[in-house]
């Protein structure tokens, strides 16, 4: 028998710290938003995101032919989110051709409620990196990158003999510099891997300059990908919350 895939993302950390009783409900219900928050956080702060389309699935069902996507080549990642209560039914890597199967499959063998449902179709990229970058609200700043995608590093799975060195990094609490654990070359296959994480530190909205550069604070999930057949990467922001039970970081960051 085939079991589901284990669900791995900000949501489901919080379903768990709820039910195992943590106290800190800040933080329980800044993980527990669903992934449509994160997304008009992205929307809010104008950064990189996948191409996307949102809907109440009743409004979608009576007007697929106009809201299915219409490259054919491309990955897709679709999302069936319950309003109030209720499973996540979720499928990435679909073609178009294939997203009203899944919905449809999706409905039926769960007999979903579909006043109940809203509907996201989201574009995916295969991922060359992956990550998370903290902000705190004192201008401190880490970020944790792994070959093994964002997924790895926000469970804590990522494993160095498989997916080579975790990279950090780390703004310097007196020169407000960025210190990088690596340097591009062997340990990153020749990729310009810090120039990439810089430009995707840079996307975050920011003001002044040099030592007096503050960022915006929250806690953020990002791929680094390819995009038209282009070699350099570039920054795709997946998630983002900005309470401050997540956004934080100890003194020695």
């Amino acid at each position: 028998m085939a079991h589901k895939p284990k669900e791995v993302n900000m949501i489901s950390w919080g379903k768990g710290l709820e039910s195992a009783g943590v106290e800190n409900t800040s933080m329980v219900n800044a993980l527990k938003r669903d992934k449509f928050y994160g997304w008009k956080k992205l929307e809010e702060l104008n950064l990189p995101r996948y191409e996307l389309k949102t809907a109440a699935l009743t409004d979608f069902l009576k007007d697929a032919p106009g809201m299915l996507p219409t490259d054919k080549n491309k990955d897709w990642f679709v999302l069936l989110e319950p309003r109030k209560g209720g499973m996540r039914h979720r499928k990435r890597n679909l073609k178009s051709d294939g997203i009203m199967d899944f919905i449809n499959k999706t409905i039926n063998e769960n007999n979903l409620e579909i006043n109940n449902y809203d509907v996201a179709i989201s574009e995916s990229l295969p991922q060359e990196y992956g990550g998370n970058i903290i902000i705190d609200k004192e201008g401190k700043i880490l970020v944790e990158v792994s070959k093994g995608g964002q997924g790895v590093v926000s469970e804590g799975s990522h494993d160095e003999e498989k997916h080579g060195k975790l990279f950090t990094v780390r703004r310097d609490q007196f020169t407000d510099s960025f210190k990088y654990s690596w340097k591009d070359g062997e340990e990153t296959d020749g990729v310009a891997l810090r120039e990439a994480v810089n430009k995707t530190i840079m996307s975050i909205p920011h003001e002044g300059e040099g030592r007096e550069m503050k960022f915006t604070p929250g806690y953020y999930e990002f791929h680094l990908v390819k995009k038209d057949d282009k070699q350099d990467l570039e920054p795709i922001f997946v998630d983002c919350r900005e309470d401050e039970s997540l956004a934080s970081l100890p003194s020695n960051i």
